[in-house]
């Protein structure tokens, strides 16, 4: 919530038709390391920022279609980045 003054969170009551849910997930991204060179832009915080300032402004428009272009322009910020950074997959981005 340090990124959404007011925001909380909380759970609702589960529904897991008796099935248990896993108590560990694992994501292995070692094919995006390894076979495309994926390195990601932002570290975790800015990233949350970002994601943050994407559910603020959509529940301030109310889900409205310009959301699209304001998504691609968070896109091409993340590029932009990437490019600014030095990160190998954004080599030859630059506008």
């Amino acid at each position: 919530a340090s990124f959404w003054e007011g925001a909380k969170w909380s759970r609702g009551r589960e529904r897991t038709s008796g099935k248990k849910e896993s108590s560990l997930l694992k994501l292995s991204c070692d094919k995006a390391l390894n076979l495309l060179g994926w390195r990601a832009a932002m570290p975790f915080g800015e990233t949350v920022a970002l994601t943050s300032e994407w559910y603020k402004t959509y529940y301030a428009k109310r889900g409205r279609a310009d959301m699209e272009r304001y998504a691609v322009g968070q896109i091409e910020s993340y590029i932009e980045k990437a490019v600014e950074r030095g990160i190998p997959w954004a080599a030859g981005r630059a506008k």
